[in-house]
């Protein structure tokens, strides 16, 4: 007997996050991710949360900081540092629009470039 969709699906509450098993399953995930991801990050000279800025910018270029900040769920002042490293190993450029309120970052020539290939 095939289950449907909507019975396969786990029912879950706001206080399952709570559960130790669940929040213990989640840190091991994000750990194992890391773990697979730093070998191949280290050879570009990235850490992870590099890589998921550059991941953001490849879907959606020229984001500004805000925007990226809110898709990240990070502060801007933890964001900004990162970025700006990225601008010196030449990923992403930095931009301003006319009226020098809104900046945000763009991905470099070379970087769009290997997008294309």
């Amino acid at each position: 007997m095939e289950r449907s969709h909507e019975q396969s699906q786990i029912k879950s509450s706001p206080a399952d996050i709570t559960r130790p098993d669940v929040l213990f399953a989640i840190y091991s995930a994000s750990h194992v991710i890391n773990r697979a991801y730093a070998p191949h990050l280290k050879v570009l000279g990235l850490f992870y949360p590099q890589y998921i800025a550059l991941t953001f910018l490849w879907g959606n270029d020229g984001q500004s900081v805000g925007a990226l900040t809110k898709k990240m769920r990070m502060e801007a002042s933890t964001l900004a540092p990162r970025l700006k490293r990225l601008e010196v190993m030449g990923h992403i450029r930095w931009w301003a629009r006319f009226n020098g309120r809104t900046s945000g970052f763009r991905l470099s020539h070379e970087n769009r470039s290997c997008l294309e290939a």
